[in-house]
């Protein structure tokens, strides 16, 4: 247990069970009998005890899942992390092979090529706003898709141009 949990339970039961306990002590030296005396002290006692093991296994209950909260926090974000570094590689190569593309011919064949590459690679039947309503994993195969065409592109382009020269 941590030393928050211990300095809660000590506020939350130990200081009032001793405030209880002074007026029990006050309360049973009041008293004639020693039977009754004992009895309210056994009862204070056994009330202390009861809230003190309640009080640990609440701590302790809530210790877990904080920490089971946080393990599952840490791991959703190294997912996203990794996702991010995956995609961000695959637009990197994205724009090396478009970079490339660019460089090896004119704007207009570039353009050209690149409506051609996009009205092949684009299901008919998604119009610009539905591609707004696909999913991360839809929309990272599409991109992944694209990277593949335009590496394909890239090496036909540079084929020809092996050839031809």
């Amino acid at each position: 247990m941590t030393l928050d949990a211990l300095l809660n339970i000590a506020i939350t039961v130990v200081l009032p069970f001793l405030m209880a306990l002074g007026g029990g002590i006050l309360a049973a030296r009041s008293l004639q009998s020693e039977r009754e005396k004992r009895f309210w002290i056994f009862g204070f006692v056994l009330v202390f005890l009861l809230c003190v093991a309640l009080s640990v296994v609440q701590q302790v209950r809530s210790t877990t899942q904080e920490a089971s909260r946080q393990v599952q926090d840490s791991q959703r974000d190294l997912v996203h992390m990794g996702n991010e570094k995956y995609m961000q590689g695959q637009l990197d190569s994205i724009n090396r092979v478009l970079a490339s593309l660019s460089q090896n011919s004119t704007p207009d064949k570039t353009l050209s090529l690149l409506k051609s590459l996009m009205t092949a690679t684009a299901p008919p039947t998604l119009t610009k706003t539905e591609y707004g309503a696909l999913n991360n994993v839809q929309l990272q195969n599409a991109a992944l898709k694209l990277a593949n065409d335009l590496r394909e592109l890239e090496a036909q382009e540079q084929a020809e141009e092996h050839q031809s020269g």
